[in-house]
């Protein structure tokens, strides 16, 4: 009889392993079918941004599906990424778990120290998680300070053509280039920065726009224009050679160019380019694009 228990209680062992060892699998269970408990709350991260439409479908179709289900049982934090404050959390969250910035995509669900990136990985994989959550007696928030203060409140919508400096981002940049003699044409001297975005690098390109959002709430000055990479080669070219760029780097996408400045590749990443920007804190850098007359 006490080998028989003995066996009872390694298969009940064995049995457990195996659920946990099935958080993350995809799975097809609705959400109707998970069974929320009295007496656990789970507690789930959900970075997306205000202007992505992937995250807007995820969260109608799962997490506010979710959040109806479980009711207090689910406590969701929602960071949009298109904030200062939700930009540095998102970042921090990255580097806490990855050990780097520049892995993650929107939208990205983080729950304790598990993180599933994009809406394929979400779909497939949370429910199942949230279902050995609950088993386990709940979760904690994941650690360090990333998400302290953090609120579940939407970011005004970003002015593309607004200037910091009053007026329309071309007024500004008209300014500056009527004054060819100084880079710097107003005060705090402002800093416009060319970004080239690509339609074949979907996930580097976008990620590289959400760190020149955040740049734009660190440095008031700064404005930043887009441009699709394809259509803009004539355009490239000539920064490029006037910037000393490499011929076979001049048409890469994603590219940002600040000042004198031509970036690309491995050098696109948020500390390089916020200390790229800061270094026209002072000086100010002029829309060079601007100046450039095409054939």
């Amino acid at each position: 009889m006490e080998n028989l228990r003995i066996r009872v209680a390694w298969v009940f062992v064995a049995l457990c392993l195996v659920a946990l060892a099935g958080c993350g699998r995809a799975v097809d269970a609705e959400v109707d079918d998970l069974e929320v408990p009295d007496n656990a709350v789970a507690r789930v991260v959900l970075f997306a941004a205000d202007d992505c439409a992937i995250c807007d479908e995820l969260i109608e179709g799962l997490i506010a599906p979710l959040q109806e289900r479980c009711g207090a049982a689910l406590e969701l934090k929602t960071v949009d990424i298109g904030t200062t404050a939700g930009y540095e959390a998102f970042v921090a969250a990255e580097v806490l778990l990855v050990g780097e910035a520049g892995r993650w995509e929107v939208p990205t669900v983080v729950v304790e120290d598990t993180a599933f990136v994009g809406e394929e990985a979400i779909r497939a994989n949370l429910l199942d998680y949230l279902k050995c959550v609950f088993g386990a007696g709940g979760n904690d928030w994941p650690a360090g300070d990333a998400l302290s203060g953090i609120n579940a409140q939407p970011a005004p919508a970003r002015a593309v053509d607004a200037s910091p400096f009053g007026g329309t981002a071309d007024d500004a940049v008209e300014s500056c280039i009527d004054d060819k003699a100084s880079a710097v044409c107003a005060s705090p001297a402002p800093i416009f920065v060319l970004y080239l975005s690509g339609s074949d690098c979907t996930d580097t390109c976008e990620r590289t726009r959400y760190d020149l959002i955040y740049l734009e709430g660190v440095f008031p000055q700064l404005s930043f224009e887009e441009r699709p990479s394809e259509e803009n080669y004539g355009l490239a070219d000539a920064l490029g050679e006037q910037l000393g760029v490499p011929e076979d780097q001049r048409r890469l996408a994603p590219a940002v160019v600040v000042g004198e400045d031509y970036l690309v590749g491995d050098e696109l990443v948020l500390d390089n380019l916020r200390a790229r920007v800061a270094a026209y804190a002072e000086s100010g850098a002029m829309a060079l694009w601007y100046l450039i007359d095409l054939p």
